[in-house]
């Protein structure tokens, strides 16, 4: 311990000694490690650490499986209830999905997040509240109105108050006895599950009804998990599901069996964990990869610092090896050194983390999953310190053990003339360089292609006009609103009192919107019988909707008021049903089946994207919301018929048009929430906040990269240049043209980073076909991309090159032959 703390007083002097090489290795570690750091944060709390729920391991989300719809679809009652009933491999079983409700009461009414959820739910999830309890099998029934508070509702809306047990809130203004509330840790569902992607702010019971129940072939609207039973593996799950669904199946009547056509249901089970960080692995795995690389060029930078320190301490080395010190023990030095420096570098690198943990948190998509688990715990610190100390050893034994290899005699013969570099060690310097270099050129590839993809999305036309649109979503409760004519009532005089706002030319309303639409209907196509087309997206649209949203009409017409019940079934599709349903023919007056009606196709209008800018349009259809049955309106299975979403188009900037949105609503009636207000502008912008979380991140540490192989370039030709000071005397002295040195010191530097490029775009070329999934428009050998990285390195590496060389070029033979 006296000899490390001997040499660990050493290398502080050391360091002292030369500040400005201490403190840019310094600052350059400190910065790839804690860039690696906040990313390995974000990744650890997404993708590593455990769901925040008991023995999470063994909690799998279960999905089934129809022919000719998504490969995943969700559960509908009636088959969940058969499955529980029948399967072997799971412990418990719960099933849940996302609800809007109108909450009044107190204050002001708003609409909140919900979720109804079996009473089977809290305890497979092993969830305790923080007050109260959780539901109970008898609570889980139709007429049992209770509900669990999420904390943070508990505490926005009720203060906190412990006395809210046994309290009644207006749901949907229907009385509910608050039973229970939840612990701020405690988040369902979480972010990122396809079906039920919301936090709920309040859970009810799921309470099926008996049409529920006997709802074969519909609503597929339900998510389910399940907890693996111990000792049970995955693959033994996933068998014993197919054979249960296989029994399920025979239950069905026979005009479900004949829609599917003979092919049985599937069924698929996979680690809840997976479903939710699904979406977000891949993209979080090319950061990790991507500040990778930033660290590893940070470190072959130091290693070339440290080299050239090395260098400059010829002298020292070689005697104290006269003097005894054996490689080892000069190796120990040095490393005792670099370990320090790791230690520094690491501390600070802990500061530079918390900072950007930080700064991801902003730039963070709203969708990210488990977001509010992002921070710095032990886990990362552990990791930032194993990262810095290994980093510190790893390229600082290179300089250490090359060091160490000194010949005192000749060494020491040298004295009086001074030391150049050695073969070898020029090799290792050159060796860092191309290696950087590559990395940089690797990483900027990808960043270029990212680049390129976020520009052709920018220039993708999503099929509407959203400049100048607002929406904003406006349910309508059950209870207030039990008839068909009440709810057509309201929506039309909505309707006319949006559009008689000043500075409002159009205002339509659509069960959904664009961006945000979800394929849940079939249709039949007339001359093609027994040949069903599933999964189609579907709207009930009133008013003015085609021409507040700016979607084009290609052919036909539009609705009028005269399409109405009792009148002709009518529809209007896009151009992607016309292709999909009659190619190379007019649809204009064919006719297709939606449920038990034949509707005629009246208009064909533009495709819109349904669900993200980066997604296909797939096939949509419209119809008219006053041709919907009163029956149909009036029943309590589709929610999405009496939640419309009012759009307005305006001659100005929409945002001003809320509080006369909120207004006019209020003079309809005052206890109807409006929710979701927002622009067309901001939804696109929000549809690209992955894209562009990727795209910030991946540029920003390209251009780092190429800052610090540029560094690195300039470094070992301005180092190189002062060695040879005396040689490029010498050669100016005996008639070499100024030029000709400049020339070959440029040409010196640029060799290495050509080389280093040319490897960066083959590893740049294999590595990115990995990000084809991240792409839009583009392919990953994209020739504009790589001709611009090209382009771009081979700049930053000349004006790298050009500083040292032009100091090389002025060299005056008679101040370097004066040493001599």
């Amino acid at each position: 311990m006296s000899t490390f703390f001997q040499d660990l007083r050493y290398a502080i002097r050391m360091m002292l000694k030369s500040p400005g090489v201490t403190a840019t290795a310094i600052a350059t570690l400190a910065l790839g490690i804690g860039a690696n750091t906040a990313i390995y944060s974000v990744v650890n709390s997404v993708l590593l650490r455990p769901l925040p729920f008991g023995h999470s391991s063994r909690i799998v989300s279960v999905f089934e499986r129809l022919p000719g719809y998504d490969p995943n679809l969700p559960m509908n009652a009636s088959d969940y209830t058969a499955f529980l009933e029948r399967q072997r491999s799971f412990d418990s079983m719960a099933i849940y999905s996302n609800k809007h409700f109108d909450l009044s009461g107190d204050g002001q009414p708003e609409r909140v997040q919900s979720a109804r959820v079996s009473y089977t739910l809290f305890p497979l999830l092993e969830a305790k509240p923080l007050i109260g309890r959780t539901f109970t099998a008898d609570e889980d029934q139709p007429g049992r109105a209770v509900v669990v508070l999420s904390y943070g509702l508990w505490q926005r809306r009720f203060s906190s108050d412990r006395d809210i047990l046994g309290r009644t809130i207006d749901l949907n203004r229907v009385p509910h006895t608050v039973i229970g509330v939840m612990p701020p840790s405690f988040q369902f569902p979480l972010k990122g599950e396809p079906y039920a992607s919301e936090p709920a702010e309040l859970w009810v019971p799921i309470a099926f009804t008996p049409a529920e129940y006997m709802g074969w072939g519909n609503q597929y609207n339900h998510s389910v998990l399940a907890r693996l039973k111990p000792g049970v593996t995955m693959a033994q799950a996933q068998s014993d599901a197919v054979t249960v669904i296989n029994e399920v199946s025979k239950l069905y009547p026979p005009d479900l069996l004949a829609y599917l056509q003979g092919k049985p249901p599937g069924i698929f089970v996979t680690p809840y964990a997976k479903v939710v960080t699904g979406n977000v692995r891949d993209p979080l795995m090319l950061l990790l990869v991507a500040v990778g690389i930033v660290l590893l060029i940070a470190c072959a930078n130091v290693a070339n610092l440290l080299l050239a320190r090395a260098t400059g301490r010829h002298k020292e080395v070689a005697i104290r090896a006269a003097l005894g010190a054996d490689r080892w023990r000069l190796a120990r030095q040095m490393l005792s050194e670099n370990l320090l420096l790791g230690l520094v570098s690491g501390a600070i690198a802990v500061g530079v983390a918390s900072w950007g943990v930080d700064l991801l948190l902003k730039l963070a998509p709203v969708d990210l999953p488990r977001v509010q688990e992002v921070h710095l715990d032990a886990r990362v610190l552990i990791f930032s310190l194993l990262l810095s100390l290994g980093t510190a050893l790893l390229f600082g034994s290179i300089p250490a053990l090359e060091a160490t290899h000194v010949d005192p005699n000749e060494a020491l013969k040298e004295g009086g003339r001074g030391t150049g570099v050695s073969r070898g060690r020029r090799r290792v310097q050159n060796l860092l360089i191309v290696s950087q270099t590559a990395l940089a050129v690797t990483l900027l590839v990808g960043a270029g292609l990212l680049v390129r993809s976020f520009a052709q999305l920018l220039k993708t036309d999503p099929g509407f006009r959203p400049e100048h649109v607002i929406t904003v979503n406006l349910p309508l409760a059950q209870r207030a609103y039990p008839k068909a004519a009440q709810m057509r009532n309201f929506y039309q005089q909505t309707v006319q009192k949006a559009a008689a706002l000043p500075g409002v030319t159009f205002a339509g309303m659509s069960t959904d919107l664009p961006l945000d639409s979800q394929e849940h209907d079939s249709v039949e196509i007339e001359g093609q019988p027994g040949k069903t087309q599933p999964s189609i997206t579907h709207s009930w649209i009133l008013g003015d909707y085609f021409q507040a949203m700016g979607i084009s009409l290609h052919r036909g017409r539009l609705f009028t008021d005269s399409d109405k019940f009792g009148a002709p079934g009518v529809v209007i599709i896009s151009e992607n049903s016309a292709r999909t349903y009659w190619p190379n023919q007019d649809p204009i007056g064919k006719r297709l089946k939606r449920g038990d009606a034949w509707v005629t196709v009246v208009g064909i209008v533009s495709d819109v994207k349904d669900t993200s800018v980066q997604a296909a349009a797939k096939p949509h259809t419209y119809t008219p919301y006053l041709q919907i049955s009163d029956a149909l309106l009036e029943t309590t299975l589709f929610d999405e018929l009496r939640s419309l979403n009012l759009a307005a188009r305006t001659q100005s900037d929409p945002a001003t048009l809320v509080p006369s949105i909120r207004d006019a609503v209020a003079s309809l009636d005052s206890q109807v929430a409006i929710s979701d207000i927002k622009t067309m502008e901001v939804a696109i912008h929000d549809s690209l906040a992955v894209q562009r979380f990727n795209l910030v991140l991946v540029s920003l540490f390209a251009g780092l990269a190429i800052f610090l192989a540029a560094v690195g370039v300039y470094g070992v030709l301005a180092y190189s240049v002062s060695q040879r000071t005396r040689e490029i005397g010498i050669r100016i002295a005996l008639g070499a043209p100024r030029n000709r040195v400049l020339g070959t010191t440029i040409f010196e530097g640029m060799r290495l980073t050509l080389v280093g490029a040319t490897i960066g775009l083959i590893a740049g070329l294999i590595l990115t076909r990995l990000m084809s999934g991240l792409l839009y428009g583009v392919t990953p050998h994209d020739p504009a991309t790589y001709i611009v990285v090209i382009a771009v390195m081979s700049g930053v590496s000349f004006a790298a090159c050009y500083i040292p060389a032009h100091r090389a070029m002025r060299v005056d033979p008679t101040d370097a032959l004066r040493h001599e």
